[in-house]
C-alpha cells in the first residue's frame, strides 16, 4: 500500500494549522498540544519545514512559526520533497544507470557488475517503465494539490459544508470529457480548491 510517512502527515497537519491562522505565530508545543502530537517530532518537522522555506520562525515572547508563503503556493509535492527528500514508488526509481546517470557516467562499477544496482532485475526489469509512468501520474496529482485545499477543507469541516476531497479532485483534475489517460497532457496548474 502506498503511504505517506508520519513526518509528511505531521507536516500537513502543522501547515494546515498555520494556514488556518495566518500571521499568528504558534510554538511547536502549542500545536503539538492542540492535536495531541509528539512534541519532539512536531519540533523536528517544523525545523525541516523552516529549512525548506515553507515556514519561518519568529523570535521573542510572542514568537513561533508562521507560513512563509501563501497556502495556494505550497504544493503537497513540495512538502514531501522537503520532509522526505522526494518520493519514489519503488526503490529503483531514484537510481540511474548508463547515460542517464549524473555526468553521463554509469553508476555500475567498471566491471559492469550488478553489485551496485538496487535490485538484480534492474537492467532487464519488465515493469520498471510502467512503474515509472504510474509514479509520474501520482506525482502529477501531488503537484496539483496545494495547502489551500487542506485549509479550505478544514474551514468547510468547521462550517459543516464539507465536500469530500475525491469530489473536488474529480471536478478539478478531470473536468467533463477528460479521460485519466489525458491527464499528463493537460496544463500543469495547482488546484483551485
Amino acid at each position: 500500500m502506498l503511504n505517506l510517512t508520519r513526518k509528511v502527515d505531521y507536516g500537513m497537519v502543522l501547515l494546515t494549522h498555520l494556514g488556518l491562522h495566518p500571521k499568528v505565530p504558534f510554538s511547536a508545543r502549542q500545536i503539538a498540544g492542540h492535536y495531541r502530537l509528539s512534541p519532539s517530532l512536531t519540533a523536528n518537522v517544523l525545523k525541516s519545514l523552516q529549512k525548506g522555506n515553507l515556514v519561518k520562525s519568529l523570535r521573542g515572547v510572542r514568537g513561533g512559526y508562521v507560513l512563509n508563503r501563501n497556502p495556494e503556493d505550497i504544493l503537497l509535492s513540495q512538502v514531501i520533497e522537503v520532509l522526505e527528500g522526494g518520493w519514489n514508488m519503488v526503490e529503483c526509481q531514484a537510481f540511474k544507470i548508463g547515460p542517464e546517470a549524473a555526468g553521463g557516467r554509469s553508476t555500475a562499477n567498471s566491471a559492469g557488475s550488478p553489485a551496485d544496482l538496487p535490485c538484480p532485475v534492474f537492467p532487464v526489469c519488465p515493469s520498471r517503465t510502467y512503474m515509472d509512468w504510474v509514479a509520474s501520474q501520482i506525482k502529477q496529482v501531488l503537484d496539483h494539490v496545494t495547502l489551500q485545499c487542506f485549509v479550505q477543507e478544514a474551514l468547510e469541516r468547521q462550517a459543516g459544508t464539507r465536500q469530500l476531497p475525491e469530489q473536488k479532485l474529480a471536478e478539478i483534475i478531470l473536468p467533463a470529457g477528460l479521460k485519466a489517460t489525458e491527464l499528463k497532457t493537460t496544463e500543469s496548474k495547482p488546484l483551485s480548491c
